[in-house]
This record gives structure tokens, C-alpha cells and sequence, in this order.
């Protein structure tokens, strides 16, 4: 189970007749109320799966299967915003460093026109070539190499707007998103009932 943001409760036995199966490996889902957010990691990955424990978790928090469809989740913007500064992890503990190891920029064409550039560390290539970031086309989808504090290696994290994100490990899910949420990467979202559900139990809570 990964590390919550606060407290967090298995609610396994509440949900899992309602989804009509049994306890699946490798499945988190996190919900943060206080920024009204759901996270789903499903290891098989799987569309159809994934919408189906949204729309379950919608009705069984909110009473509306519909509350947590997809709608943009992510940005890459903070990249053209911020440049290498929106890789800073100085105010996340327990991540030593993030780089920037591929970019997927979508131009507008009739056929499709995607450019894929790939370095050990984006920005360091764009300031060795004199080059500016990218400033055309739609940030499609990125990749980051995250070196955990006592981790020998670094790990991998691809972003791909609006909604899609991937972890090497689900126990990485809570330090990327802090790191992504502080610096713009995690489009904020509100209501009503995410301040009122902030006064009952619930702070944090992790199936898996």
C-alpha cells in the first residue's frame, strides 16, 4: 500500500463487492480530498478497468458515477512556464532529483506530425546546443527519470495529458504527485462537497 498524504484506511472489503471482484494485486487508489483528487494505478493498465473503479468510487463518495469521469488531470505547460525550474524537488522530501528524459511534441497536420526527442537530461542537451525550449505545438506526453533518496537507481515516470500517468513502482505514486502537484503539473480542482467531505473521516485512502 503506498504511503498516504495524510491518514489513509484499506476500504478493500467496502469496495470490492461492489465492483464485483475480489482483491486485485497491484491496485491503488488514492483519493486526496483535499485538492478533490482521484488516482487510479491499475497494473494491467487497462481502460475499461480503470473507469470502472472511477465510476464506482464516484457513486460510492459522491452518489454520482459521473463525478470523477476524465477530464484533464495533467499539464506539461509547466515545462514552457517554468523551463528547468519545474523539475525543482528542493521542498520534496525524499526525492533526491528529477530530469527531463523525453519529450512527445504534437504539430498540427492532416497526417499527424509527432517529434520525439529523447536525452539524458533535456534541458542539459538544450543548453549545451543553445537551443530554447520548444515553443509550437501541444506538450503530448514526457518522460522523467527520478532518483529516490536511498534508491541505487533511478526510476521512471511518464505524464501524458489529459488524464494518463504511469509509475515504474505504484509505492512511487504519492512523492511524483506531491512533486507534480507543487509545481502545476496536476490541474487543482474544487467543489463543494470535496470541502465538506474534508470535515468527515476521510483524509486519504489507498486500495491495494
Amino acid at each position: 500500500m503506498v504511503p498516504a498524504l495524510g491518514q489513509h484506511r484499506d476500504i478493500g472489503d467496502d469496495l470490492n463487492p461492489a465492483l464485483g471482484i475480489g482483491p486485485e494485486r497491484g491496485l491503488v487508489i488514492i483519493y486526496d480530498r483535499a485538492n478533490n483528487d482521484l488516482a487510479v494505478f491499475n497494473k494491467s493498465q487497462a481502460k475499461g478497468e480503470r473507469a470502472m473503479y472511477v465510476a464506482v468510487l464516484g457513486e460510492e463518495l459522491f452518489g454520482d458515477e459521473a463525478y470523477f469521469a476524465a477530464s484533464e488531470r495533467f499539464t506539461l505547460e509547466p515545462l514552457r512556464e517554468y523551463g528547468k525550474d519545474a523539475l525543482s524537488v528542493a521542498d520534496i522530501d525524499g526525492i533526491d532529483w528529477i530530469r527531463l528524459i523525453e519529450l512527445q511534441i504534437k504539430h498540427p497536420s492532416v497526417s499527424g506530425d509527432f517529434q520525439i526527442r529523447r536525452s539524458r537530461d533535456f534541458f542539459a542537451m538544450l543548453a549545451e546546443l543553445r537551443e530554447p525550449f520548444p515553443t509550437s505545438g501541444t506538450l503530448h506526453a514526457a518522460k522523467f527519470s527520478v532518483k529516490f533518496t536511498g534508491s541505487k537507481d533511478p526510476r521512471t515516470a511518464g505524464l501524458g495529458p489529459p488524464c494518463k500517468a504511469n509509475y515504474d513502482r505504484n509505492e512511487d505514486a504519492h512523492l511524483i504527485e506531491t512533486w507534480l502537484r507543487k509545481r502545476g503539473f496536476i490541474i487543482s480542482r474544487e467543489s463543494d462537497e470535496a470541502i465538506e467531505l474534508r470535515n468527515e473521516d476521510i483524509d486519504v485512502f489507498a486500495l491495494g
